[in-house]
């Protein structure tokens, strides 16, 4: 009888791991468009390197097209959550096409910006958890903070 149950159990599992497999041929594509490197937020407002790179990498991965996709983005039905959540950042705000926008609504973008960040909404708890570099300690959190507000003291 034991013989049987053991079967039944290596059975089961060669399935699930089967259909795992398959499941992996059906992940999104991964897609990262071309764009005018002049049209990228930290080049329209030549944002300083250190500030630069604290954005990067704390806001780019879902927030431009120069999403930088770990290897667990590849496995499926991760690659769809976090393919979806990256369409859904860019549409929210993608900072490649920055140049792109009108000025007011740059203007309304930054500062709603600095709202989340203040409030500790961005970036997501989420993304910190697998993304250490995008924990700010507060004088890096301050200094991003302090970049953005002099954006928007800058006359139009």
């Amino acid at each position: 009888m034991k013989g049987i149950t053991r079967h039944k159990t290596w059975r089961f599992f060669a399935i699930l791991i089967g259909v795992f497999g398959l499941l992996q041929l059906f992940n999104p594509p991964i897609e990262t468009p071309d764009y005018q490197q002049e049209t990228d937020f930290l080049h329209v407002h030549s944002i300083a390197t250190g500030t630069g790179e604290l954005i990067k990498a704390a806001c780019y991965d879902c927030h431009s097209y120069e999403t930088k996709y770990p290897l667990y983005a590849k496995i499926f039905p991760l690659s769809i959550w976090i393919q979806g959540h990256i369409e859904q950042g860019r549409e929210e705000l993608n900072f490649s096409t920055w140049g792109e926008m009108p000025k007011d609504w740059q203007q309304e973008l930054t500062d709603h910006i600095i709202k989340l960040i203040k409030k500790d909404q961005m970036p997501l708890d989420s993304y910190k958890s697998m993304h250490p570099e995008a924990r700010w300690s507060e004088v890096q959190k301050q200094q991003v903070l302090h970049t953005l507000q002099s954006l928007l003291n800058q006359p139009n």
